[in-house]
């Protein structure tokens, strides 16, 4: 079980820019995952331990992919009155390509494509939130992202990705092939469960950070991190 000791430094397929189809079969695929496996209600989760729903609220979604966070925050905020306008990031022109066809006519939802650390925002910010994102950054990466995202946001700050154990890692990988999904996220589901963390990491990360990390463990193998302010 060595390869679960250290955060895999392998890059995944979708780390590249990627033709249309492929990323939007890819994207299907991690929102059956997020809706099923619990990606979804760990975010969910969050979002009702920063919000209180007095007031309106400006989310911004770093790495929103095709936008399925976004659909399940505004699925969310319609059922419990809460108010909120989201900006979905992402530095991929084809992920935002496919956002924007999808949130096409949403008042509430923009979408725009930055990098992260590149991008300025035009009006305050509230919430910063990342969804199976940081698990794509190494670790000196994973440090500024958390002061970046600390110091922009005025409410709180919420990552939600996965935990490195060696079931979540052999049960998406089974997963992954008896549902026949693409080679994308073949590859990558398990990929993805190796560059992900343990609480070690995360702890280590609050400790180098200075920063007030709360880590919750929620199912099915999902770390829940939060700054509230």
């Amino acid at each position: 079980m060595s390869k679960f000791k250290q955060r895999s430094k392998e890059l995944e397929l979708m780390d590249g820019e990627t033709e249309w189809a492929i990323l939007e079969q890819n994207y299907a695929e991690i929102e059956r995952v997020n809706q099923y496996l619990g990606g979804n209600a760990t975010l969910l989760k969050g979002l009702g331990l920063l919000l209180d729903n007095q007031r309106p609220y400006t989310i911004l979604d770093v790495g929103c992919g095709s936008g399925d966070a976004i659909a399940a925050m505004l699925k969310w905020a319609a059922k419990n009155g809460c108010q909120l306008h989201i900006i979905g990031l992402d530095y991929s022109e084809t992920a935002c390509a496919l956002a924007q066809k999808r949130f096409m006519g949403f008042d509430s939802v923009e979408i725009v494509c930055s990098d992260y650390a590149a991008y300025e925002p035009a009006k305050t910010i509230d919430i910063i939130c990342s969804n199976l994102f940081n698990h794509h950054l190494n670790d000196e990466q994973n440090q500024n992202y958390l002061k970046w995202a600390n110091k922009i946001a005025q409410t709180g700050v919420l990552i939600n990705d996965l935990h490195r154990h060696p079931l979540a890692y052999y049960s998406i990988k089974w997963i992954a092939k008896l549902a026949n999904t693409s080679i994308y996220f073949r590859n990558d589901a398990p990929l993805s469960v190796l560059r992900a963390f343990k609480k070690r990491d995360l702890k280590r990360y609050a400790m180098e950070s200075g920063l007030p990390l709360i880590i919750k463990w929620c199912w099915a193998f999902r770390w829940l991190i939060l700054i509230k302010k």
